[in-house]
């Protein structure tokens, strides 16, 4: 999972993997395009999701991508700088990655 900030508006989180669902395989390859609205006065970004978009060998069917994806509105992500070019990226309940700058 790659985690991009693009501009203070725009961001996009590229997934890439595998899933195995009851015995059938299937590839995860595919971009999620985030918008962010803005802070909340705890610092968090308040995003929306504005379009998933797969690549030709991503073979999720969408009724589990849909029971996969969470579905609430606006997320809340907070961007920590640990050290350096390090960074922790959480929600409201716990980290999600520990990722390094480009």
């Amino acid at each position: 999972m790659v985690f991009r900030i693009s501009s203070a508006t725009e961001g996009r989180v590229s997934q890439i993997g595998s899933l195995n669902i009851q015995g059938k395989h299937y590839a995860v390859d595919r971009n999620v395009v985030l918008n962010f609205i803005g802070k909340d006065r705890d610092g968090y970004l308040q995003t929306r999701r504005l379009a998933i978009v797969k690549n030709k060998n991503d073979n999720v069917p969408d009724d589990i991508t849909e029971l996969l994806m969470s579905q609430q509105d606006i997320f809340y992500y907070k961007v920590i700088r640990i050290a350096g070019n390090v960074y922790a990226i959480r929600d409201l309940r716990r980290t999600l990655m520990v990722c390094r700058a480009a």
